[in-house]
């Protein structure tokens, strides 16, 4: 896996580029190259650009890994979440269960879109 992990300074948001297949391992390991950074700028609202990346993994196995999302990722329910995702790649219903997956275990602010403007302008409007 591929992986781009910056400061949008413009947006004041860290943003995560992964680029290959959804795992739990690779899930995890953006997850935690997020984190670390978005403690270097006290940024708790994360941007997980997905759109090149493709499903990988049985719907139970991604169940089992968000299910317990605090532990599998390090996230917690002070961070803000954007995923944008292409449903070419990643199925729209698999976005949709993931996220009440994790709505309903971590925190309501975590977020599907395939619009990175949407995704942004999301984050934005929750951080106020």
């Amino acid at each position: 896996m591929e992986l781009t992990v910056y400061f949008d300074d413009a947006n004041k948001i860290l943003v995560a580029k992964p680029l290959g297949e959804v795992t739990t391992e690779n899930v995890k390991e953006t997850t935690k190259q997020a984190i670390e950074l978005s403690k270097k700028y006290n940024c708790n609202y994360l941007l997980f650009d997905i759109r090149q990346c493709f499903e990988a993994q049985s719907i139970i196995q991604g169940f089992e890994s968000m299910s317990k999302i605090g532990e599998t990722t390090g996230l917690t329910a002070l961070q803000k979440c954007a995923c944008v995702y292409d449903p070419k790649n990643y199925p729209e219903e698999r976005a949709k269960f993931i996220e009440n997956v994790v709505t309903n275990r971590l925190s309501n602010a975590f977020k599907f879109f395939t619009n990175p403007e949407e995704a942004i302008s999301w984050l934005n409007k929750i951080r106020k």
